[in-house]
This record gives structure tokens, sequence and C-alpha cells, in this order.
């Protein structure tokens, strides 16, 4: 492959890479984003992000690309346990709509659909993506 100039190299598009990458970009930066997978597998099932995670979402500037994409929230936790009757676990749950301001509570949705809209986001940011690389080598400089 030939020689390229760029400031940041991201070694993995999934879902820290592909943040990483489209926030650098806009920051400024020269992004190389350098993805393994030609398409991404569902290997995870499902995302569950924490409040202080949405709130992070949020001040980044890539929230409204995730609901976008399906993201949906949830708003209260039951801790069902084989040892306590399901009325009482359902009693004490958790409002986690309201542990953070502006923040409507968990952020869930399928794996590789947050992956997707991430490394398209990347994309739009102006970071140069490149799937189906492996055998990687970089030098700084």
């Amino acid at each position: 492959m030939a020689d390229h100039d760029f400031d940041v190299a991201v070694v993995g598009g999934g879902i820290g890479g592909s943040a990483l990458a489209a926030s650098l970009s806009r920051g400024g930066l020269s992004v190389e984003l350098l993805e393994k997978e030609t398409h991404f597998v569902d290997r995870v099932r499902g995302e569950w992000m924490a409040p202080w995670g949405v709130a992070e979402t949020k001040r980044l500037g890539i929230y409204d690309t995730l609901m976008a994409a399906g993201g949906h929230h949830v708003t209260r936790a039951i801790n069902y346990d084989e040892l306590l009757p399901p009325e009482l676990a359902e009693a004490s749950a958790i409002a986690i709509d309201e542990l953070l301001p502006d923040v409507p509570g968990a952020l869930c949705m399928e794996h590789v659909a947050m992956q997707n809209a991430l490394l398209e986001l990347a994309q739009q940011s102006g970071v140069a993506v490149r799937r189906g690389v492996s055998n990687v080598d970089l030098e700084p400089g």
C-alpha cells in the first residue's frame, strides 16, 4: 500500500475507534481509520450505555447519530434475583431516567447498527476509512 500523510491513524473502526476518529477529524486533524472487517458482524447482540455514557455522546456530538440509527432509551432498571419475588424487585425499580439532567435513561441499540452509524459519521466528518486492512505497520514521523 502506498504511503499516506495524516496526523492520526486509528486502528480499529468499531464503536470507540470510529467515535474517536470522527471527534479528532472534527477537531481539525487529518485522520485515517484502518478497519480489518469489510462489514461488521453481530457478535455482541446489543449495547446498553449507562446514562453517564449517554451524556458523553451528547458532549461529543454523536448522540443524534445514534438515535437516528435506532437508539432508544430504557428509563428504569429492575434487579431480578432468584431469591427475591418478582413483585418486590419491581417495587424497587431504579428510575435511571432521573440520574442525570437532560439524559432520558440508558441508551440501547443493536451493536452493528451502532458500529455502522459511527463509521459513517467518521466518513462524513472527513476521516479516510480503509476497510479490509490487516498486518498494519505504522511509523511515526
